[in-house]
């Protein structure tokens, strides 16, 4: 729903960013112009730059009304939940596992394109679990649920298949983070083959602006072994 909203609401803004710039009759301005400067309409460079050039205008409008405030007034309102994110699990089969992830959250939807899981030793040294995806996501309110895409990168020594597919729920805990105001926790489901694999899961938002892969990666190695501690008995 919040969505939905947000599409609508770049759309209005389009629409009356270029409303106000027809109100204004940009093609006498643009003609005015172009013979106050030696170009009147009879010329070819008049007569092209004076059709042209005020729709160009008006579409530049819109997506710049557009841009501000999907980047800039959105994710204020919304309070958007884009950027790194770091999380720890623990399955029904006893693996612990850790990760990072990267979730866009724009009024057009949420996905995340870049997720990666790790198997987490006892001293916190992290293996290579698989990578995923979720194109098909929800972030509503104070509720993240994702639909994602596992491809292993370990399936025969873990004995798990190489690709399958999961859900993940998340909602906030209200209790201080490791490093961030406060955490996220939920339960992640295994689904078809593997629809016993199950657990409560804990994240943490690393990086809303300015962070990348090889960030996030540093922070996760740093707190993997406190991200662990704090996944709940239960969520």
């Amino acid at each position: 729903m919040a969505t939905r909203r947000g599409r609508i609401l770049v759309l209005a803004i389009s629409f009356a960013a270029a409303a106000a710039v027809l109100a204004v009759r940009p093609e006498e301005s643009v003609a005015g112009y172009l013979v106050r400067h030696g170009y009147p309409p009879s010329t070819a460079f008049g007569a092209l730059t004076a059709h042209i050039l005020p729709p160009a205008l008006i579409t530049a409008l819109a997506a710049a009304c557009s841009a501000i405030y999907e980047f800039s007034l959105w994710p204020l309102l919304h309070k958007g939940k884009s950027g790194w994110w770091l999380y720890a699990l623990r399955s029904s089969n006893q693996h612990r596992v850790v990760g990072l992830f990267r979730l866009s959250d724009s009024p057009w939807g949420c996905r995340v394109s870049d997720g990666r899981a790790y198997y987490i030793s006892s001293g916190g040294k992290l293996t290579q679990r698989g990578s995923w995806q979720a194109d098909r996501a929800w972030c509503d309110g104070d509720q993240i649920d994702l639909l994602f895409v596992m491809n292993s990168s370990h399936s025969k020594q873990n004995d798990s298949p190489s690709n399958y597919i999961g859900h993940i729920s998340i909602r906030p805990d209200h209790k201080k983070g490791a490093f961030s105001p406060f955490g996220w926790v939920g339960m992640f489901y295994d689904l078809e083959d593997r629809a016993g694999i199950f657990g409560p899961v804990y994240c943490e938002r690393a990086f809303r602006f300015g962070g990348n892969a090889r960030k996030a990666y540093e922070k996760l190695e740093h707190c993997a072994v406190e991200l662990a501690k704090r996944v709940p008995s239960r969520a």
